[in-house]
């Protein structure tokens, strides 16, 4: 059996978001119930150097809204980081979630031979010989290295 390059991409990106969804969800009742300032969560970080918990969320919302448009051969508009709370937060999965419902299979399948080249950080370019590469060995590893660094904090 095979699948399609949408299939392994939009539909689990989709489902990772909505755990996410859960997470911050979560985050923002326990301090709500304990009565901890948001800013004190949003901030945490498990180690000095690492993503405090926003930009984690945040980071793996970009990387769902990149594979989505790059996939469907055009180039993301991603939200500014700045959200400070966490219905900021949950505002951006939700945006994200309608990028990815929007994504069809047509504009998505096809990708998997295509070359995906973009300048990161304004830096160095990278590039994937193809959709799948960019899709297995880019966007899906750290998807989910950042949604799992949200729920371990």
């Amino acid at each position: 059996m095979s699948f399609s390059i949408y299939e392994l991409s939009i539909p689990v990106l989709q489902q990772g978001l909505s755990s996410l969804s859960g997470v911050v969800s979560k985050a923002k009742a326990h301090c709500e119930e304990k009565g901890i300032e948001e800013s004190a969560l949003l901030s945490f970080r498990l180690y000095p150097d690492m993503y405090a918990f926003a930009k984690q969320v945040k980071t793996a919302t970009d990387m769902a809204v990149m594979a989505a448009t790059r996939l469907a051969g055009k180039e993301p508009s991603l939200a500014a980081d700045t959200q400070q709370s966490f219905d900021g937060l949950l505002s951006d999965i939700e945006s994200a979630q309608k990028i990815l419902s929007a994504t069809t299979a047509d504009q998505v399948d096809g990708s998997e031979s295509r070359v995906i080249s973009f300048t990161a950080m304004n830096a160095f370019t990278m590039s994937f010989p193809s959709g799948y590469v960019y899709l297995q060995k880019f966007i899906l590893p750290n998807f989910y290295f950042h949604c799992a660094t949200a729920y371990d904090m």
